[in-house]
């Protein structure tokens, strides 16, 4: 139960900072989302164990990687540097290949993706059209927005397949 309430105190956290921009509830998102790494061995292996039933301890990964993935994209300066991670998407993603300078994936349809890239792109396309880097990418709109502070490219489109060349 500890872990339900710490996951749901966190989310809430990392939501209110993206809705106010309210520091504070940055800070405690932070914070919240520290005080689970217990979880977390020297060797950088999860302390989850199994259980008599191993099924119910894959959601539990889960969930936990993708909490992790949702607090990088809150926070991006949580995100490590220089590498390339799919952080939130809107359309589930079928696969994914990471390559020094290039990343290609699909989802099943249109999606907005947030991602932390090691360097500022070149290119972006979806399917065989090449997006347009906007101001800032949105829901509506397809294109592509890239911050060089945060190292985070957020991007939206209509077709599955994705390249990002860096």
């Amino acid at each position: 139960m500890r872990d339900k309430c710490t996951s749901a105190s966190w989310i809430a956290r990392e939501r209110n900072w993206e809705a106010t921009g309210d520091s504070k509830e940055r800070d405690l998102a932070e914070q919240i989302a520290n005080s689970v790494t217990w979880l977390l061995m020297s060797d950088g292996k999860m302390r989850i164990g199994f259980w008599m039933d191993f099924e119910s301890s894959i959601p539990m990964v889960l969930v936990w990687n993708s909490q992790f993935t949702r607090l990088m994209s809150c926070l991006p300066e949580t995100a490590p540097r220089n590498e390339n991670h799919l952080l939130q998407h809107t359309s589930f993603v079928r696969k994914i290949d990471y390559q020094p300078k290039q990343i290609d994936y699909e989802t099943i349809g249109k999606s907005y993706d947030i991602l932390k890239v090691a360097s500022a792109p070149k290119r972006v396309r979806a399917g065989d059209k090449l997006l347009e880097q906007t101001g800032d990418a949105s829901l509506q709109n397809t294109g592509w927005s890239y911050d060089a502070k945060t190292g985070l490219l957020k991007l939206s489109h209509t077709e599955p397949q994705v390249r990002i060349t860096l």
